[in-house]
C-alpha cells in the first residue's frame, strides 16, 4: 500500500465505524517506536536501560515487541485519522480496535467504532404556531399584605388551644422505619401558611395540641400524602405562637423595603406582571422545544443518554429522600424510574442539540455573569428532579452543562422572538 486512507461509515444511534489503512512506511515507523519503548522498559546485561541495540531487543523480547507494535500502530494511525477527519469520539471513548492486518510489506488495516455527538439540523419553523397560554390566577394584593403582616408580626405563646393556620410552631420530628425511630429535627419552626409548608405537614399539624406526640404519613413518590412509597413520622409540637399581625405603620412598610402602601402595591403589580411574562415566555420555550423534538427527531448516542440518565436518577432519588419517600419503594421501582429518566434525558438532550446550530448561526453567546446566576439558581432554586448537576462532576463538567443550559434557553428565546415578529 502506497497511501494511507480513512473511510467513515455512519451507523444508527450516532455511531461511526472508521476503517484506517496505513502504509508500509507507517508501520515500519511504529515498529521502530515499539522497539524503542520496549528497550526503555527492559534490562540487558552490559547495556544501560534504553541503550541496547535494536536487534537484541527484537531477538530477546519478541512477544513484548509484537504487542507494543500492535498497540503503537493502532494508537498512531487512529490518532492521525481522527486529526485529519476532525472527528471527535464522544467522551473520547472507542470500542476495542480490530487490527485486521499488520505487515511491514503491506501496511496495516484497522477497524474501530465509536459514538459522536448528534448532528444539529437546520431549523425550519414555517409550520410552527403558538398555542394559547392560560396564566395562573394571581394572589390579590390584600391577601399578600395580610400574609406579610402575620409573618412579620409578634409571636404570642399559646398553650390553651391546638395549632391553627398562620401559627408559628416548633416541631420535633422523627422518622419511623422498621419499628425504629431516627431524629429528623428538633425544635425547628414552621409558619403554617399553605404556601410555605407542604400539604401533608400542614394538614397533619392543624388541630394538634402541645406536647402530644402523633404519627403522620408523608408524601409518596406521586407528591400525595399517603401515596406509594410514603413514610411515617412521629411529630410533637413543642411550641405554638399566635402571630399578632403587624400594624400597617411606617415600620411595616420599611420591612418590606418600601415607604408607603402605594409603593408596595406598585411593586406588587410590577412583580406580578414580571412573573406572568416569565411564565408565558417559559411556556413558549416549552412549546417550541416540543415542536422541534417532534419535527426533527435525532439519533441519540447511547453513551450520552446513559450519562444524562445517571444525573437525573441521582437527583430524583435525592428528591424522593427529601420528601420522605421510603427507600424500599425507590428500590422496588428502580426500573420505572430509569425508564422515566431515559425519556427525560432524551428530551433534554434533543432540545440542546436541536438549537446548537441556530445558536452558532445567530451568534448567541453566554456571559460569565449569566453562568454565575445559573449556578446560583441551580443550587438554590431549581427543583431537585430538574437539576443538571451532581456532586460527582468535576468543575469542567459543571461549567459545560451550565453553559449549554443557558445557551439553549437564550437560543429558544431568540427563536421565539423572531417567530413572533414574522
Amino acid at each position: 500500500m502506497t497511501e494511507s486512507s480513512t473511510t467513515i461509515e455512519k451507523l444508527p444511534a450516532s455511531r461511526r465505524r472508521m476503517r484506517v489503512s496505513g502504509t508500509a512506511a507507517d508501520v515500519k515507523a511504529t515498529f521502530k517506536e515499539a522497539v524503542k519503548q520496549v528497550n526503555k522498559s527492559v534490562t540487558i546485561p552490559g547495556y544501560r536501560k534504553g541503550k541496547a541495540p535494536d536487534h537484541l531487543i527484537e531477538k530477546q523480547f519478541p512477544q513484548a515487541v509484537e504487542k507494543a507494535w500492535k498497540d503503537e500502530t493502532v494508537n498512531a494511525l487512529v490518532k492521525k485519522a481522527l486529526e485529519e477527519t476532525k472527528i471527535v469520539p464522544l467522551f473520547n471513548r472507542m470500542s476495542h480496535p480490530h487490527l485486521e492486518k499488520l505487515s511491514k510489506e503491506e501496511g496495516a488495516v484497522i477497524d474501530v467504532e465509536f459514538e459522536v455527538e448528534p448532528e444539529s439540523p437546520t431549523i425550519d419553523l414555517t409550520d410552527f404556531t403558538f398555542k394559547p397560554i392560560e396564566t395562573p390566577e394571581p394572589e390579590s394584593v390584600e391577601e399578600a399584605i395580610e400574609t406579610l403582616r402575620t409573618y412579620h408580626g409578634q409571636g404570642e405563646n399559646v398553650t390553651d388551644r391546638p395549632a391553627q393556620e398562620l401559627d408559628l410552631v416548633g416541631l420535633d420530628i422523627d422518622l419511623i422505619s422498621d419499628n425504629k425511630t431516627s431524629e429528623v429535627s428538633r425544635g425547628k419552626t414552621f409558619f403554617l401558611d399553605k404556601k410555605r409548608v407542604s400539604d401533608w405537614l400542614f394538614n397533619a399539624i392543624i388541630g394538634k395540641k402541645l406536647n402530644e406526640p402523633f404519627e403522620a404519613i408523608g408524601e409518596g413518590a406521586d407528591g400525595v400524602a399517603g401515596g406509594e412509597g410514603s413514610r411515617k413520622f412521629n411529630i410533637t409540637i413543642r411550641s405554638i405562637q399566635k402571630m399578632i399581625p403587624h400594624e400597617l405603620d411606617e415600620a411595616f412598610w420599611k420591612k418590606l423595603g418600601v415607604e408607603t402602601r402605594e409603593q408596595f402595591e406598585e411593586r406588587f403589580k410590577n412583580e406580578h406582571e414580571r412573573q406572568v411574562a416569565s411564565y408565558i415566555q417559559a411556556q413558549k420555550r416549552h412549546q417550541l422545544a416540543e415542536f422541534l423534538k417532534d419535527r426533527f427527531p435525532l439519533e441519540m448516542p447511547k453513551g450520552l443518554v446513559d450519562y444524562e440518565v445517571e444525573v437525573i436518577l441521582r437527583n430524583t432519588v435525592q428528591d424522593y429522600m427529601r420528601q420522605g419517600v421510603a427507600e424500599e419503594w425507590v428500590r422496588n421501582n428502580a426500573a420505572n424510574l430509569r425508564e422515566e429518566a431515559e425519556k427525560l434525558a432524551r428530551d433534554r438532550l434533543a432540545t440542546i442539540y436541536l438549537v446548537l446550530k441556530a445558536a452558532k448561526d445567530k451568534n448567541v453567546t453566554v456571559l460569565i455573569t449569566e453562568m454565575q446566576r445559573e449556578k446560583m439558581y441551580e443550587e438554590m432554586v431549581r427543583p431537585l428532579k430538574e437539576r443538571i448537576l451532581v456532586a460527582e462532576m468535576n468543575e469542567k463538567e459543571k461549567e459545560n452543562r451550565l453553559y449549554f443550559e443557558i445557551l439553549t434557553q437564550k437560543t429558544l428565546d431568540l427563536l421565539v422572538k423572531e417567530h413572533e415578529a414574522k
